[in-house]
């Protein structure tokens, strides 16, 4: 009988077989996922435990599963943003590790949430172009992640 770790890894080749046959998408980056120098300087000093909460799950996808790239991470920040249902079993999964961190902090703030995902996402184009294989940014991040 499969474990749920093996029904996992055969989704994940399922998927990255899917996704490599598919094009290059093409990035745009709309009004709602910026994130002003004000904001962000004030997320960066007054909730740093949150943005490491944040990439804390990012990294740790990245760390479980060599698939998850930063193509993946700005799939999910989107979609954490946009409450959008995603197509693909592990960008669901997570968007729900986020919402579980959310759920823990006791978050009821959507600005505030909001805010820490576009800080997160300008950090993610900072470091990553966000190319299919690309892992800039969570070799980046990573490095604060233990």
């Amino acid at each position: 009988m499969p474990t749920k770790a093996d029904k996992r890894k055969k989704e994940l080749k399922a998927f990255a077989r899917r996704r490599a046959s598919r094009p290059e998408p093409i990035v745009v980056v709309s009004e709602s996922l910026k994130v002003s120098g004000g904001v962000e300087r004030r997320i960066t000093r007054s909730h740093t435990d949150l943005l490491q909460n944040i990439e804390f799950v990012l990294v740790g996808a990245g760390r479980e599963l060599p698939e998850f790239d930063d193509q993946c991470v700005e799939q999910v920040l989107r979609g954490a943003l946009s409450h959008y249902e995603h197509e693909d079993p592990t960008i669901r999964s997570v968007i729900d590790s986020l919402d579980d961190i959310r759920t823990a902090r006791g978050l009821s703030s959507d600005d505030l949430w909001s805010d820490a995902l576009r800080v997160v996402y300008a950090s993610l184009k900072r470091h990553s172009e966000c190319l299919n294989g690309d892992r800039s940014y969570l070799k980046f991040a990573g490095q604060f992640i233990h």
